[in-house]
């Protein structure tokens, strides 16, 4: 494998672009790790795509049903990132659409806020991207 990873940056609002920067260890707590094979490059830029739309997700109460938040136990974390891997494609339709947040006596079904949907989106994609990379190079 190379000694270089491609790396998504999730700032916004500028547009994801990717650069190439040194590969760097694999945290302990990496949650990929225990998932996709311990030296595989993707694995500091993946946990970095999970982690920006973990915070991203939690103004819109996903960890409610899709839980677990970072705060929870490492095995529960790495539990809902093979989830996110699996429904990497179905989550990013789902924002696309606004069907998620489901409807509740409260509010309509979707993200009202369309510039907080975007910025949500726009993790979803950066993560989606990154997954399908580590995935098709595992």
């Amino acid at each position: 494998m190379s000694a270089a990873v491609a790396v998504i940056y999730t700032t916004w609002p500028e547009q994801t672009h990717a650069s190439v920067a040194p590969r760097r260890e694999v945290a302990r707590d990496s949650v990929f790790a225990n998932i996709l094979p311990r030296d595989h490059v993707l694995i500091p830029a993946l946990d970095d795509a999970y982690h920006d739309l973990e915070l991203a997700m939690r103004p819109h109460g996903c960890a409610g049903c899709h839980a677990p938040d970072l705060a929870t136990s490492h095995r529960e974390r790495v539990r809902h990132a093979v989830m996110l891997l699996d429904t990497r494609r179905s989550l990013e339709t789902m924002l696309e659409e606004n069907l998620m947040p489901p409807e509740t006596d409260e509010h309509s079904a979707g993200i009202a806020d369309e510039v907080q949907r975007a910025r949500l989106l726009h993790r979803v994609r950066a993560f989606r991207s990154l997954a399908d990379a580590a995935i098709a190079s595992w």
